[in-house]
């Protein structure tokens, strides 16, 4: 069951990510990071796996009053249903972070811009901040849908990126995030940590909020 509930969403996340409205910009965005060579910025990276990163919230959708009274009669649990959402959103998630990755080795290999530890750096603050994404959006989803989430998803991305682009990182920070990187068995560790709890909180919030709704409608 909880197979077919993920296929779902892959099938519907490759329409999204295959419409013309999508190719476009990564395209246009990835043409034009080549065409500035050392001038690119890993800004750009970031914005294209971004924008793929947020088409995988398009499964929520699916989710119509049609399809939740689908489920309701199945009798399919909620916690079935949330465990095979949390396991697509960070499925795509890694696959973005990878993307952006290799997008930035790349940049490395061809334009020799930026070093290997900034790199690093930079996919350790993405797979954080995705990582954070999931954790708090997925249960305020379920609890007041996924129009109103967008609204403030790109409120905050919006803020993320002016902080980045025009402010300096803090020393403290970047001392944090230096040593994590140092230190492979802490970064590991850290990150571990950071996925069971934080992550164990949002998914029993999320399973409580989606029953709450059912129960609500039905």
């Amino acid at each position: 069951m909880i197979n077919g509930l993920i296929l779902k969403d892959f099938i519907v996340f490759k329409k999204s990510i295959t419409s013309l409205k999508v190719i476009l910009p990564i395209g246009i965005l990835l043409v034009l990071n080549l065409l500035l060579g050392k001038n690119g910025s890993n800004i750009l990276n970031i914005l294209i796996g971004l924008l793929v990163f947020s088409l995988s919230f398009s499964s929520y959708d699916e989710d119509t009053e049609q399809w939740e009274l689908f489920t309701y009669s199945s009798k399919i649990s909620n916690l079935i249903l949330v465990s095979a959402r949390y396991i697509f959103l960070i499925s795509i998630m890694l696959l973005s972070v990878l993307f952006v990755y290799l997008l930035n080795i790349s940049e490395y290999l061809l334009f020799n811009v930026e070093s290997l530890h900034f790199i690093n750096f930079l996919m350790l603050v993405i797979l954080l901040l995705f990582s954070t994404v999931v954790i708090i959006f997925t249960p305020l989803i379920y609890l007041v849908g996924l129009n109103n989430v967008q609204i403030i998803m790109i409120g905050i991305f919006g803020i993320v990126f002016v902080l980045f682009k025009f402010l300096k990182i803090p020393n403290w920070m970047n001392n944090l995030f230096s040593a994590i990187l140092s230190n492979n068995i802490l970064m590991l560790l850290i990150i571990i940590s950071l996925f069971i709890v934080l992550g164990t909180i949002s998914f029993f919030m999320s399973v409580f909020f989606a029953k709450k709704r059912s129960l609500n409608n039905f």
